[in-house]
This record gives C-alpha cells, sequence and structure tokens, in this order.
C-alpha cells in the first residue's frame, strides 16, 4: 500500500502543478520546493519497489522516510537558502550528503550499474578535479559548497532537467498509461496487422509499424520491446525469419520509436529546453528522419524477405483495414486532440496531454462500455508511476552531471580541444569522434540519460564548429541511442534476443546491420539543415528524396552485407559505394543540381535492377496471426 501511494503520489501533484493549482489557490511554491518533493517521493519509491530482499520491510521504510526528511527539509528551506548561499554549516552539508547517496543507490537498483557507476564517478571527479592530469583538470571547489550546490542550486539536482521530467515529461507519460489502459495497444497491433500483414514479410512488417506506434505510448526502448516483441518476434520466427533477425527487427524498430515525434522518448521536450524553442518546431524537425527511419528499415525487410522467400501471414478475427478503423477508431480521438491542442492551438504541450489524457475516457465508455472504476484508476497510478519511477531518477542524477560541468569547467576543456580539431581538420572528424563517444557513454542507459549526458558535454563543440543547433542535439541523440543496437553493449538486441532465444551476439550483429541509418542519417542532417525543415521547401523536398534513395540503397547493400552474405559485388559493395556517392551529392544541390540529378538517376536505375532480381511471390503456408477481439 505504501508503495503504490509513493507511485502514485507524484502524478497527482505533477497535474496539480502543471495546471498552476496551488498559484489558484493563492499558494506560492517555489519550482525546486515542487521538484524536491518529487525526488524525495521518488527515492522513497525505489527502495520500496526494489527491496535489499525479496519483499519490502522495516529497513526499506526506514531509508525512504529518511530520504523524504532529506529532500522535504530541502523544499521547505530553499526560499530561504536562496538568500543565504555563503552559509553552508551542517544543517545544510548533512542533508545534502544523506540526499545525494540515497539517489545514487536508488538509481542503482531501477536503473543498472551502469548509469550509477557513471553518476559516482562524475560526483568524485567534481571533488578531485584539480589532481586530474591535461584536459581533465578542473577548478578546485570547496567540499561544502560543492555538496551543496549539487543538492539545493536550481544548476544542479533540481535544474532543468528535472524541472521538464516533473512537468512535460510527466504529462505524456500519464497520457501514454491512460491510453494503455483503454487499450489502445491492441488497436495499433490490429491496425499494423491489416495494412501489413497480407505483405511479403508482412510478420516484420507488423512488428516494424506496431513498434512505431507503441512507442507513443512507451518511451523506452526496453520496455517497447517487452510489449510488442513478446507478440512480433514469435510471429516473425513462424514466418520463416531467422530467430537473430527477427530480434534485430524488433530492436531496431522499438529503439526508433525513441526518435520519432511528438513524444520521442520524452528527449523532445528537453532538447526544447536546451535550445529554448517551442516544443512544436522540435517535433518538426524530428519528423524526416524519424520517416527515413523507418522507411529504411521497412525496405531491409522487405529486401529479406524478398530474397529468402519468407511467407506471408494469413490474418484472422481482423481481415480489412476498414474492419479494423470501424470498429476502433475512436482510439486515435485522443491523439487528435493532443495534435490540435499542440499545432493548431499552439497551446501548452504539458496541458494539452493531459487534457489528451483525460479524452481517452471516450473511447473507454464507447468502445469498451466500461466505466472508470477504483481497480482502473489503481492500476493506472500503479503503472504510469513504475513508468515515471526511473525518469524522476534520471531527471534527478542528470542534475549531478550538470551540476559538476559548471563547477569544475569541464565542459569547457573539451569543448576547447575539439574546436581547436576542427578548426584543424575540419567537421567531419569531430563528428567521427562526437559520434564515438555518444556510443561510448550511451552504452546500456535509458534514452533521456542517453540524451542529457551527451547532450551537455557534446553538443557545444558541434554547435562551435558550425553545425546548426538543432542538428547537433539531433546528431548527439542519434547516436547516443545507436548505442542500444551497438555491441558489445547492445541492450536492445538483447533483450530482443532473449525473447527469441537465439544467440546475443548474432542478434547485436543484426540490429547493427539493420539499424545501419542511425550511423548515416545523423552526418547527413549535420551537413545539410534542410532534413530538419530547415530551408525552403525546394531544399526540404529534394533532400528528403535523395536521403530517402541514399537510404534504400544502404538497406538494400547492408542486407547483403550482413544478414545474407555470399552475393558478390554487384548485391553488396557496389550498392553501399552508390548509397553514399548519392548521400553525398545531396549536400551539393544548390552549387550542381544537374550532376546530383545525374548521380540521383544512376542510384535509381541500379536499385530498380536489383530489386526486380530478387522479387517474388511469397507463399501463403498458413502462418496465423489472430488480431485482439475486444478492438
Amino acid at each position: 500500500m505504501y508503495r503504490n501511494t509513493l507511485l502514485g503520489l507524484p502524478l497527482v501533484l505533477g497535474a496539480l502543478w502543471i495546471f498552476d493549482v496551488p498559484l489558484l489557490l493563492g499558494i506560492a511554491i517555489l519550482s525546486p520546493s515542487y521538484l524536491a518533493v518529487i525526488v524525495g517521493l521518488g527515492i522513497a519509491s525505489a527502495f520500496l519497489a526494489h527491496p535489499f530482499r525479496a519483499q519490502p520491510g522495516f529497513l526499506e521504510i526506514a531509508v525512504g522516510l529518511l530520504a523524504m526528511a532529506a529532500w522535504f527539509y530541502c523544499a521547505i528551506n530553499i526560499d530561504a537558502w536562496l538568500y543565504t548561499p555563503h552559509i553552508r554549516g551542517p544543517e545544510k552539508l548533512v542533508p545534502a550528503l544523506i540526499g545525494i547517496a540515497l539517489l545514487c543507490e536508488a538509481l542503482r537498483r531501477v536503473a543498472g550499474m551502469g548509469i550509477a557507476s557513471l553518476i559516482a564517478i562524475m560526483f568524485a571527479y567534481g571533488v578531485f578535479s584539480q589532481y586530474a592530469p591535461g584536459v581533465l583538470r578542473g577548478t578546485s571547489v570547496p567540499f561544502d559548497r560543492y555538496a551543496i550546490y549539487l543538492y539545493s542550486d536550481t544548476s544542479g539536482i533540481l535544474g532543468f532537467v528535472m524541472e521538464v521530467v516533473a512537468g512535460m515529461v510527466m504529462a505524456f507519460v500519464i497520457l501514454g498509461q491512460f491510453m494503455k489502459q483503454c487499450g489502445t495497444t491492441h488497436f495499433f497491433n490490429d491496425l499494423s496487422m491489416s495494412l501489413f500483414g497480407r505483405q511479403t514479410g508482412g510478420a516484420a512488417k507488423v512488428a516494424v509499424v506496431g513498434s512505431s506506434l507503441m512507442g507513443m505510448i512507451n518511451s523506452s526502448t526496453v520496455g517497447n520491446i517487452l510489449s510488442t516483441g513478446v507478440i512480433t518476434i514469435p510471429l516473425m520466427k513462424r514466418s520463416g525469419f531467422r530467430p537473430h533477425v527477427a530480434a534485430g527487427v524488433e530492436a531496431v524498430a522499438s529503439n526508433g520509436s525513441q526518435l520519432a515525434p511528438p513524444v520521442m522518448g520524452a528527449t523532445a521536450f528537453l532538447i526544447a529546453e536546451f535550445l529554448e524553442i517551442p516544443y512544436t518546431e522540435v517535433a518538426l524537425a524530428a519528423l524526416i528522419p524519424a520517416l527515413l527511419y523507418y522507411l529504411i528499415l521497412f525496405a531491409q525487410v522487405d529486401f529479406y524477405a524478398r530474397a529468402t522467400k519468407v511467407e506471408t501471414l494469413q490474418i484472422e478475427g481482423t481481415p480489412t483495414f476498414g474492419n479494423v478503423m470501424k470498429r476502433g477508431w475512436l482510439f486515435l480521438f485522443p491523439i487528435a486532440v493532443l495534435l490540435i491542442l499542440l499545432f493548431y492551438f499552439r497551446h501548452n504541450p504539458a496541458e494539452s496531454a493531459l487534457i489528451a489524457a483525460v479524452s481517452n475516457i471516450v473511447p473507454l465508455v464507447i468502445l469498451r462500455s466500461e466505466l472508470v472504476n477504483f481497480k482502473l484508476v489503481s492500476d493506472f497510478f500503479i503503472e504510469a508511476g513504475r513508468s515515471m519511477l526511473p525518469l524522476i531518477l534520471i531527471g534527478a542524477a542528470s542534475g549531478i552531471v550538470i551540476g559538476v560541468m559548471n563547477l569544475t569547467g569541464l565542459g569547457f576543456n573539451i569543448t576547447m580541444v575539439l574546436g581547436q580539431v576542427g578548426e584543424t581538420y575540419g567537421l567531419f572528424p569531430v563528428l567521427l569522434i562526437t559520434a564515438f563517444l555518444c556510443i561510448l557513454l550511451g552504452m546500456g542507459m535509458p534514452t533521456a540519460a542517453v540524451y542529457v549526458i551527451v547532450a551537455v558535454l557534446l553538443t557545444p563543440i558541434l554547435i562551435k564548429i558550425g553545425v546548426t543547433p538543432i542538428a547537433a542535439h539531433m546528431f548527439v541523440l542519434y547516436f547516443g541511442l545507436a548505442s542500444m543496437l551497438t555491441p558489445p553493449v547492445a541492450i536492445a538486441s538483447y533483450v530482443a534476443a532473449g525473447i527469441a532465444k537465439t544467440s546475443m551476439w548474432k542478434a547485436g550483429m543484426a540490429g547493427l546491420t539493420l539499424g545501419s541509418s542511425s550511423f548515416l542519417l545523423p552526418f547527413l542532417f549535420a551537413y545539410n539543415p534542410a532534413l530538419l525543415m530547415q530551408g525552403s521547401w525546394t531544399e526540404i523536398l529534394i533532400s528528403f528524396c535523395l536521403a530517402g534513395l541514399s537510404g534504400m540503397l544502404l538497406a538494400y547493400a547492408m542486407c547483403f552485407l550482413g544478414l545474407l552474405k555470399g552475393r558478390g559485388l554487384l548485391h553488396g559493395p557496389i550498392p553501399f559505394a552508390l548509397s553514399l556517392c548519392v548521400a553525398v551529392s545531396s549536400l551539393w544541390i544548390q552549387d550542381y543540381l544537374l550532376g546530383v540529378g545525374a548521380v540521383a538517376a544512376v542510384g535509381l536505375g541500379y536499385l530498380v535492377w536489383l530489386v526486380r532480381g530478387i522479387s517474388g511471390t511469397a507463399a501463403l503456408k498458413g502462418v496465423q496471426a489472430t488480431a485482439d477481439p475486444t478492438t
């Protein structure tokens, strides 16, 4: 009971905060005070949800109460502390150390040892940075000032990342959980089956579309795999996909949902906050790269299915798209409400998400003939609270990274060194180094944590050497998420491999092959921001077409270089080289349009010839996929 109450309480407080209820009641509460309460509740929930033993007991309750005491004490006193930063007595230092230590332990329990170790290393670096060598040498800061700064300053744990998490991100988590509770997930599954189930390689295409749609609801790569992969991976295996390929398809599709608007795994709001631009601008900028990502994955699945003559699905229960829409079109009502509020009325994103969440009552009552009852509400708060828990802890821990960077000057030092590399050798080597660091830093970490850490460390470098700000942030996001597919810590592929019961290494390599667009697209929009809706409509359209053609050639090449080997130069190296030529030519649109057209014509002609050579009709051999009867 205590655990479930603590899990649900931040959602209630968040909804009240988003709608400015305290202000309407005449109660003045500073933002850091609200954030400190949320952090305290999050830490206490973590110890009860992930106890020391099999079941939580007195020890977890005691530690949770201690965490809440440390952070509630900060919430009560922070307005006075703003005027006394020079006073750093034990009444501030002791709760600061308790609060930070329990935050790190709670993070370890919820998000794993990887990110907890990184946060601990960053904290230790802040203490001893003056002794570090070379570019890592930082400014010496007294320990009491350092700990209290991280604990109570708005540039530390209670900073803008936590503000975004406890505001906009929380609102969209509530929306996603409402949609899930009301049965929208089943509707999306049936919708994707009705659209693509009968096509060649239909099982994998259903996985691609279903996982991308689920990304609107589940803002976690691993969570997406666990919710959709248990259905799609066995379906792909039965239709003829090799187990490691099925695992790779699900991993790449689920990871892509973190790059697709409107939610983008909560990072869309963080990018908007970093750049101080409207959220809708970030969502529009992310649209074309996300479309290209899924187009390339879709093409790879199709090429693989045609080349291996994978069987076609026979769908029972929901035979046509019209049937699905007739039975469940009202499930799209909350999405329509959200998009209208965001893009037509330009309403506050957090409030829009909560209004859209409430509108889920319409399909719940009309389509499922259910009324809002205690069990439904209880399940909602428990599941939504569990989804929010890692985000709260990661948002708070990200403040430690940002605070350490501010105090020690590490970010400035790294920016200065890589800026000199850029001035000497140009943009491309800096992009390569940045991409490598993003993959290295992001290994095994959740989406929001990956983005915040790499954005704080690396985006200033790219912006300094000429990359547009939105392209710089999208670049580090794409390569940070590429770490989820990159061995040896390809966590997305490894989770999918467990469901597929196949080799983790094979699944990791398949995911790396199928996710090859993750490594091409960021370089394209770093050089050509037209792919991020930055430029004239003519430039945007031509850039999209060229990037799409390049991606299709890349998809074909990687299919026969990584998934199906031994087809010779015509099917692997040549289309790969043509893909790079078309990609590079897209950077010369303004100066050499005729030459760009010639390169594109050659690439398109070769692609058509290749596809004709592998085309064929897949046999119908009774691979069954039954739609969910509730929709």
